[in-house]
C-alpha cells in the first residue's frame, strides 16, 4: 500500500489544484514517496513543462515547488530501485529548479543518499557543504574532452585543407 501522503504535502496539492494542476495533483498523490514510478515520472514531466511555459520570472512558484515535489518522488522511486545516481540528479535538479517550499526535504534526501553509497566526500547542497558521501559518479577528465575537442577541430581543418585535385 503506497504511504499516505503527509498533510504539509495535501496541502500543497490543493494550491496546485488551485493553480490548475488538477492532473498534476493527482499524480503527485499517487506518486509521493516513490509509490508509483509511472505516476511519478508524470508529474514530473508535467511540473518540467509548466516551468518552461513561460519565461522563469513568470513562472508561478508553486509550479516550482510542484516540481521540487516531483523530483522528491521521483528520486524515492530510482532509490527503491537501487538507481542512486539517477536519484542523485533528480534531486539535483529539484534543488536547481524547485522553488522553496520543500528545500530541506531536498537538501536531506540529497545527504540520505550520499550517506547511504559513501564514495566521495563533500556533497553541496543549498544549505552549504555536507561532509558525507555520495556516488562517484564517472565524468569525463574535462582536460581529456577538450584535447579531443582541439584533436578533433584540428582533423577538420587539416581535411578542410586538404588539397584533393
Amino acid at each position: 500500500m503506497p504511504p499516505a501522503a503527509e498533510p504539509q504535502v495535501l496541502e500543497f496539492l490543493n494550491q496546485v489544484r488551485n493553480e490548475g494542476g488538477v492532473v498534476f495533483a493527482g499524480l503527485a498523490e499517487k506518486a509521493y514517496g516513490g509509490a508509483d514510478e509511472k505516476a511519478a515520472e508524470a508529474a514530473y514531466e508535467l511540473a518540467w513543462e509548466e516551468l518552461h511555459a513561460a519565461p522563469w520570472d513568470n513562472v508561478p512558484v508553486v509550479w516550482r515547488d510542484a516540481f521540487a515535489l516531483s523530483c522528491l518522488s521521483l528520486a524515492s522511486c530510482h532509490r527503491r530501485a537501487n538507481r542512486p545516481v539517477e536519484a542523485l540528479k533528480v534531486l539535483d535538479l529539484g534543488v536547481i529548479m524547485g522553488g522553496p517550499h520543500f528545500r530541506t526535504e531536498l537538501d536531506s534526501s540529497l545527504q540520505s543518499i550520499a550517506s547511504a553509497t559513501g564514495t566521495a566526500k563533500g556533497l553541496e547542497t543549498s544549505n552549504g557543504l555536507h561532509h558525507r558521501s555520495h556516488p562517484q559518479v564517472a565524468l569525463p577528465n574535462l582536460q581529456d574532452m577538450h584535447l579531443s575537442k582541439n584533436k578533433e577541430g584540428q582533423m577538420l581543418q587539416d581535411v578542410n585543407n586538404a588539397s584533393f585535385f
